[in-house]
């Protein structure tokens, strides 16, 4: 009745203007915080860093979908507005020269000249690594020597282990193990020289992205750029005559899966991940499509008659990247591009 919708649309004010008054930037992060803790996803560490990192897009996104009083009250009280939401609508994509006819594949025939190429895939790189860290420390990602005090007090699931264990431990061995670990970048650049030196007739490689370890809650920008910049230059020192491509992983977003499109504030703009890359990749990626990589993380080169490599940013489809849950309308114009 009017009573009921007059006193929903009320509330839904009352509630924007709260959260709009700056009363929630301290909330968020102690809320993600305090659901992680208690939860016990993971150990206290990692939970208090991962809510640092979201707190900012968190408050933003959960600010943005708390939709207008008439659109709100419409789905809730009946006869009370009309509840429309258009950022989360289906929306329609034009293909350029409509659509193909569905036709049946047919079997390819072997013809023309055979082309080989490296495809490397989730480096997951760790500029922390150390050989003797303990393999199994029931985090994410384990690098720290856990005969380090501090660590054995904040690593409270690893220590209960230890003890159980007998103080025998499983260690980090030189080239990697098979545990809860990344690989040490040393293992990288003694992949691309076994490479170097076995395939010398390479025509191009790929690397389709996550070049950053797994201890999301310690990313930051600067040491991402630094990762892109340094596999990019090894690459070239190993592989000097081998055009690389390379694309853009989850992990490569602050915090991870986060690739905000330009919608968003400027803050959260992705411009200092896709300029890193846009600068790294030079001379691989046709000037053409500088402008494309720093805008949104794709590219497209043509590699043969009829063949063509297109680099396209996954992030913008990730259920993870909570920037979409305010508007999925084709991200930065991504799919439209492709």
């Amino acid at each position: 009745d009017g009573d009921l919708c007059s006193e929903c649309e009320f509330a839904v004010r009352v509630l924007h203007n709260w959260w709009g008054a700056g009363t929630m930037d301290k909330c968020a992060a102690e809320l993600i915080d305090t659901v992680c803790k208690d939860l016990e996803i993971v150990d206290k560490f990692i939970c208090d860093g991962i809510a640092t990192s979201f707190a900012d897009e968190a408050q933003y996104v959960v600010g943005e979908i708390l939709i207008e009083p008439e659109e709100l009250c419409g789905l809730l009280v009946e006869n009370c507005g009309n509840f429309v939401h258009p950022k989360t609508l289906m929306w329609n994509l034009a293909i350029v020269g409509g659509k193909s006819p569905i036709e049946a594949p047919k079997p390819i025939q072997r013809s023309g000249p055979i082309i080989k190429v490296l495809h490397l895939s989730n480096l997951h790189i760790d500029r922390k690594y150390e050989i003797g860290s303990e393999a199994k420390c029931g985090q994410p990602s384990c690098y720290t020597p856990m005969d380090i005090p501090d660590v054995r007090q904040i690593n409270d699931h690893a220590e209960s282990r230890r003890k159980l264990r007998g103080n025998e431990v499983d260690s980090l061995g030189k080239w990697g193990t098979v545990a809860d670990c990344d690989a040490p970048i040393w293992l990288y650049e003694n992949m691309l020289d076994h490479i170097a030196d076995a395939h010398k007739d390479l025509d191009y490689a790929v690397i389709s992205g996550d070049l950053v370890s797994h201890a999301d809650w310690e990313y930051t920008r600067e040491s991402h750029i630094e990762l892109v910049r340094n596999l990019s230059d090894t690459i070239r020192q190993r592989l000097p005559t081998i055009p690389t491509f390379f694309a853009v992983g989850n992990h490569e977003g602050v915090p991870c899966d986060s690739f905000a499109p330009h919608f968003t504030p400027e803050r959260f703009h992705m411009d200092w991940l896709y300029g890193t890359m846009a600068d790294a990749w030079k001379g691989w990626v046709p000037e053409d499509q500088m402008e494309t990589v720093v805008y949104n993380g794709c590219f497209m080169r043509k590699l043969l008659p009829g063949l063509r490599l297109i680099s396209l940013n996954n992030g913008y489809g990730d259920h993870m990247n909570f920037f979409l849950y305010v508007n999925q309308t084709d991200p930065d114009g991504t799919m439209s591009w492709f």
